[in-house]
């Protein structure tokens, strides 16, 4: 079930959120754009031919379902994306999708045209393995809401670190997901292999 919320106010339940987890979520989103977008063109996420729409930034957030973590996570990421338009001049979507399994997601993200893949918490660590294996060579940045995403194979993960957000990369996972990264924006994150 894809449920398209570019359009959709969310319920108040919904959008009750801390202030600090919205300015988390959109400071990442900074971060993904530099890393991503840079400064010379439209490099959309270092994924060459194979590239998604062009014209537009595709997020798809996934969601556990039966999981109120997950549901509620994915409410407050919806309702922090709301609050932009675009990201980096780019016409930015937003989109949720519950998971079923992991090769049904990626042939969503694939059809879908998604750029940048937000997986909720609430998954467990054979989930996110499966999704993992299921987006190789799949041309997406898949973002980790928990830290322990992204050892599991998400390429982009958010750690809290002295009360401080930090993004953690998977170098390897990105570039078994066509995700190119400068040596100066690795130089800004912490990397795994």
């Amino acid at each position: 079930m894809i449920r398209d919320t570019s359009n959709q106010d969310l319920t108040l339940a919904e959008a009750a959120e801390p202030r600090a987890w919205r300015r988390w979520l959109l400071a990442g989103l900074a971060a993904l754009a530099a890393i991503g977008l840079g400064v010379a063109g439209v490099q959309r996420w270092g994924l060459g031919e194979r590239s998604v729409d062009r014209d537009r930034v595709r997020i798809a957030v996934v969601v556990r379902a039966n999981d109120p973590d997950s549901g509620r996570s994915a409410a407050q990421a919806l309702k922090a994306l709301a609050e932009t338009d675009d990201l980096e001049g780019l016409p930015l979507d937003r989109v949720s999708t519950t998971y079923t399994e992991a090769a049904t997601l990626a042939r969503f993200i694939r059809e879908g045209n998604v750029s940048i893949l937000y997986v909720t918490p609430g998954f467990s660590e054979g989930e996110i393995e499966a999704m993992t294996r299921a987006l190789d060579g799949v041309s997406v940045l898949s973002v980790g809401a928990l830290a322990k995403y992204s050892p599991l194979g998400m390429v982009l993960g958010f750690d809290l670190a002295g009360g401080k957000p930090k993004l953690i990369v998977n170098l390897g996972r990105a570039k078994r997901q066509n995700v190119e990264l400068s040596s100066s924006v690795l130089k800004l994150v912490r990397v795994i292999e």
